[in-house]
């Protein structure tokens, strides 16, 4: 290699370095911000469950959101210990913020795919509706399932909710009683309004439902849903 190459390749070098200088702290506050959008994202694609009607293929909806956090999380820890494993040896530490951004957005990608796999047949059929190959029953699209009824243990300390057919609710989030009104929009979701929470304070009791803002039947379940964040949790329907 004569001078002049050399001289090059350390000028290609030093340009890349300065890139890296720039764009690396960046992506270590960009790449959190992507991980909890995308985490958003696979959260409102979840609505999506009221139309499957029983097409769906259920396996390839739920597991994505569960493993997600665990996968984000492997990533930015992995990340994070080898860029001080790099710093402690004198060598630049950007490309593990590079390496982080990637995975996360391979993630992302990732369990976006599986749902849409398992929303697919759902996707199939409303477009052999659309398309005139099939026809919906004669008394209309499927109605989705309402929530009227009991769902969890209704005993001391167990979360609970009673949803009755004159549009009051009620119940517990297993430390406080809650009580309001529902009303049922166009999708099948329960929309809850004027929820009243007693203000008790229980020890090592999770009090998820009493944030409930939202409800809608999947499959035998009821999945509720907070006014922010998206679903937060679910009940079984109650033995009777």
């Amino acid at each position: 290699m004569t001078r002049r190459d050399l001289g090059a390749s350390r000028i290609r070098e030093h340009s890349r370095g300065d890139v890296l200088g720039v764009v690396g702290p960046l992506l270590w506050i960009v790449t959190p911000l992507l991980a909890a959008a995308g985490y958003i994202w696979l959260l409102f694609q979840g609505f999506s469950l009221v139309g499957c009607s029983g097409d769906c293929r259920e396996q390839y909806l739920y597991w994505p959101i569960e493993v997600y956090p665990w996968a984000v999380g492997a990533v930015m820890i992995g990340a994070v210990a080898i860029a001080l494993a790099l710093l402690a040896a004198g060598r630049r530490a950007e490309w593990s913020a590079l390496a982080a951004f990637v995975l996360v957005l391979s993630v992302i990608v990732s369990a976006t795919a599986i749902r849409e796999y398992g929303f697919a047949p759902m996707h199939e059929r409303n477009a052999r509706i659309a398309s005139g190959e099939i026809t919906p029953s004669p008394n209309g699209p499927p109605i989705p399932p309402t929530p009227e009824g009991l769902w969890g243990v209704q005993r001391a300390g167990t979360p609970h909710l009673v949803i009755s057919t004159d549009g009051t609710l009620s119940g517990s989030d297993g430390c406080n009683a809650f009580s309001g009104t529902w009303t049922l929009n166009s999708d099948g979701v329960a929309i809850f309004r004027d929820v009243v929470v007693s203000t008790e304070v229980c020890d090592g009791v999770d009090t998820w439902l009493s944030y409930g803002r939202s409800a809608y039947v999947v499959g035998s379940d009821l999945w509720i849903g907070d006014a922010e964040v998206g679903i937060i949790g679910f009940l079984a329907p109650a033995v009777r």
